[in-house]
C-alpha cells in the first residue's frame, strides 16, 4: 500500500468514529428522569385506596421490572401498594 491509500484509510476511520461519538444515543427511558419530581400514585385493591406520591423514576423503574416478569401484558402493570403491599397500585392525576 502507499502512502495516499493509507492516508485515505486513516481519514475514513477517523470520520466514522467522530459520527458514531456525535450520534451516540443519550440516557432514554427510565434513566433520563430527573430525579425528585414526583407523580401522585392511587392502590385500586379493595379495602385499601391508598394515595400517595413516588418519585416518578422510581415509579417506573418498577413498572418496568413488573414487565419484565409480564412481557405479554398490553395493560399498564400495577405496582405494590407501600401500605397493603398488594400489586394494585397505579398512576394517577390530582
Amino acid at each position: 500500500m502507499n502512502k495516499k491509500a493509507i492516508g485515505i484509510i486513516a481519514v475514513c476511520l477517523l470520520l466514522a468514529g467522530g459520527i458514531t461519538l456525535m450520534t451516540k444515543k443519550k440516557d432514554t427511558g427510565v434513566n433520563s428522569i430527573k430525579s425528585g419530581v414526583l407523580v401522585w400514585v392511587k392502590c385500586a385493591s379493595e379495602g385499601c385506596g391508598a394515595e400517595y406520591q413516588l418519585e416518578k423514576r422510581d415509579y417506573y423503574a418498577q413498572v418496568q421490572e413488573k414487565r419484565k416478569l409480564k412481557p405479554m401484558s398490553m395493560m399498564n402493570v400495577p405496582v405494590d401498594c407501600q401500605e397493603c403491599k398488594a400489586e394494585s397500585v397505579y398512576l394517577a392525576e390530582k
